[in-house]
């Protein structure tokens, strides 16, 4: 498709920067009003008489009956043909150019790709039709099924399968209206419930399970406790209270020979004698008993 210059002359002084019919024409350009083979590669307004446009096209004298008659406001169109291998700044013409060209011949291949695969599947499906009506297979497996259903093997199977389905819906409702079965299924969902709001103040509370060091119980303690069926409730701290721990007194050993590890012997005479000597009632009490020191002990016999 060879590529036409056209020069758009205007008759007169112009009177605006760019001619009316320059406009003219890059509307139609911009709208798609030119014919489907007609392709503008470049329109080059100018504020003179005289703008141009480039276009390929398979015959020039066509693009110019087609100028004449769709621009025909004080102008004057002139075609001629480019010489493209003497031009100089056609880069853009010849990369639209290799871009249609792969669409074209990408488009070409679906178009061909379809209507081969088109073609296949209309030969495959007109070759099935015709082994289906030459071994009558359609036929054959409908009547199976036909001679099935109609026999009585189909019949019995299929009240059985009737009565199976009856009798399972019948003993679903019989157990479900139990009075006890009911009850289970309640009690089951009480429990249910009442053990997630323990785990709740469980997790919740700010205390652990383990209760505090008096004895008290926990201030979120669970409470697994069930109004209806199997009463219970964990033991609590305050059933079982304990006596507080009391160190024991100590134990003085008596007599004058005191060891270096134990206490020192009490002083015998003077002021502190008489503060130390027990009242006279204890001393009548204890006046018949023996004393023993730790002096009276026999030494061991050396061998």
């Amino acid at each position: 498709m060879p590529l036409v210059l056209a020069l758009h002359t205007i008759q007169g002084a112009p009177s605006a920067t760019v001619p009316f019919a320059v406009i003219l024409l890059q509307d139609h350009i911009s709208n798609r009003r030119v014919p489907p083979d007609f392709k503008c590669r470049q329109l080059v307004p100018s504020s003179g008489a005289t703008s141009t446009s480039l276009w390929d096209v398979s015959d020039a004298e066509v693009l110019k009956s087609w100028l004449d008659e769709a621009i025909n406001v004080d102008v004057e169109h002139t075609v001629y043909e480019v010489q493209e291998e003497f031009s100089i700044g056609l880069g853009e013409v010849v990369r639209a150019r290799a871009a249609e060209k792969v669409t074209e011949g990408t488009k070409d291949v679906a178009q061909k790709t379809g209507r081969a695969l088109g073609a296949a599947a209309s030969t495959v499906g007109q070759q099935a039709i015709e082994l289906d009506h030459k071994l009558r297979i359609s036929e054959r497996a409908t009547a199976a099924s036909t001679a099935f259903k109609e026999s009585a093997v189909g019949r019995n199977a299929s009240a059985a399968f009737g009565r199976l389905g009856t009798a399972m819906g019948a003993g679903t409702k019989k157990v479900m209206e139990n009075e006890k079965v009911n009850a289970a299924t309640g009690a089951v969902g009480t429990s249910f419930k009442k053990l997630g709001a323990s785990i709740s103040s469980l997790t919740g509370g700010r205390r652990g399970s383990m209760g505090s060091l008096d004895g008290t119980a926990p201030e979120h303690s669970p409470q697994f406790v069930q109004d209806e069926v199997g009463d219970y409730s964990p033991p609590s701290r305050n059933d079982a209270p304990y006596a507080p721990y009391s160190a024991p007194e100590p134990v003085a050993v008596a007599g004058p020979g005191a060891s270096a590890k134990g206490p020192a012997a009490p002083p015998t005479g003077g002021a502190a004698a008489l503060s130390a000597a027990p009242p006279p009632a204890q001393q009548s009490a204890n006046s018949g008993a023996p004393a023993f020191t730790l002096d009276d002990a026999e030494p061991e016999s050396k061998h």
